[in-house]
């Protein structure tokens, strides 16, 4: 008997790794400086580590609810209730294993085969591949030239779509939809298309740009799955928690997908949420402040780099320049890591990403300029 020839997958999960564009390798190793990875170089509040510590001690090391501490359901809604200005229940709240358990559960939960999951172009390259892996059929939709919606292009794609995925900022480009295109996108949809609203980077929104929620747009509230994680907000990307909030006739597939690839949630890390919750907007705007400043940084350092073009983000904390030297988003991103500086391919968050980079500056100021004194090396050597 031969294997030689037999793949081991199963055929979506084959078709997943064929077409994926996300790069794994994007650590940095030696000298080389990492403006490729899309993570806080903040501490997570010191409340926040020793709630954590407290909720440890005090015994809460057992499984607990699978649709999340009551406690912590509680405080989500309350806090989202707040936020749209209308009632949510604990009982609309799923707590994941971060957002992108929260993201892959709906996915799966509500993608049949052959269904289309529509998608603006570029984008976070998460929501393809798992809508390969649920058997669906992604369908990315490119952006108007400033990187924002377009909605004369997205409406022959919506029409029949299983569901509508976006993130807001935009992981990689920045931008933050406004409020006239959620509307617009509204206006679009068949009854039965639902929207997947991926707010991880809805703290980090510059003046005089504002977050709109999918859930706030008549049309869309009824329809949306809102997408969180703590990982942004306050730095606790390693912790693994962030919630969903869906409408409940919706919930339960969501859900059952969610307790099926990873049971509940670690409980006394349940507790330290609870904890950054109650801290309130304190530790978001000081991460605020402090993107803010180094975007001001890297946009000076950027002027010395005329081969790189970068609309100005309006959120997050990743810069997309355009490439006009000509070279291709990989071919730039493999000379600039050889140059000891690693970047992420604009092309890995789809068609429309081709020609760019995606540059984080969650990174520390030193590291910045370090970095970017690479960059404009390594950039002249090719321009």
């Amino acid at each position: 008997m031969t294997t030689a020839a037999r793949t081991w997958g199963s055929e979506h999960v084959e078709s997943m790794i064929s077409a994926s564009r996300r790069d794994a390798g994007v650590m940095a190793s030696g000298q080389s400086i990492n403006l490729a990875v899309g993570e806080p170089d903040l501490a997570p509040p010191t409340e926040v580590v020793e709630s954590l510590k407290q909720a440890l001690d005090a015994g809460h090391t057992h499984y607990v609810d699978l649709a999340g501490d009551e406690e912590l359901r509680t405080a989500i809604a309350a806090l989202e209730s707040a936020n749209w200005g209308r009632e949510v229940r604990p009982a609309a709240v799923q707590v994941t294993a971060g957002a992108t358990a929260g993201i892959a559960a709906t996915i799966l939960g509500t993608t049949s085969v052959g269904d289309r999951v529509v998608m603006p172009d570029p984008t976070y390259s998460l929501y393809a591949d798992v809508v390969r892996l649920a058997g669906g059929i992604p369908v990315p939709v490119a952006c108007l030239p400033s990187l924002h919606l377009d909605l004369e292009a997205l409406a022959p794609a919506l029409k029949g779509a299983r569901s509508f995925v976006y993130c807001s900022p935009v992981n990689p480009t920045g931008v933050v939809y406004h409020r006239e295109e959620l509307e617009g996108v509204a206006r679009l949809l068949d009854p039965g298309t639902i929207v997947i609203d991926d707010g991880a980077y809805s703290s980090l929104v510059y003046q005089p740009h504002r977050y709109v929620p999918a859930a706030v747009i008549p049309g869309l509230a009824d329809r949306t799955v809102y997408c969180q994680t703590f990982s942004k907000k306050f730095a606790m990307t390693g912790f693994r928690v962030g919630y969903l909030v869906a409408p409940e006739e919706l919930l339960p597939p969501i859900a059952a997908v969610h307790r099926t690839f990873n049971g509940s949630v670690n409980a006394a890390v349940q507790k330290s949420a609870v904890t950054a919750l109650a801290m309130g907007p304190s530790f978001a705007d000081f991460a605020l402040r402090t993107y803010r400043r180094r975007l001001d940084l890297v946009q000076e350092l950027m002027k010395s780099i005329p081969v790189l073009e970068a609309v100005p983000p309006e959120g997050a904390f990743y810069l997309f320049p355009k490439i006009l030297t000509g070279h291709s988003s990989s071919d730039t991103a493999r000379h600039l890591a050889r140059h000891g500086v690693r970047v992420r391919s604009g092309a890995e968050f789809g068609a429309g990403g081709e020609g760019h980079l995606r540059i984080s500056y969650a990174a520390s100021e030193e590291s910045l300029e370090a970095g970017f004194g690479r960059i404009k090396a390594a950039m002249n050597l090719l321009g």
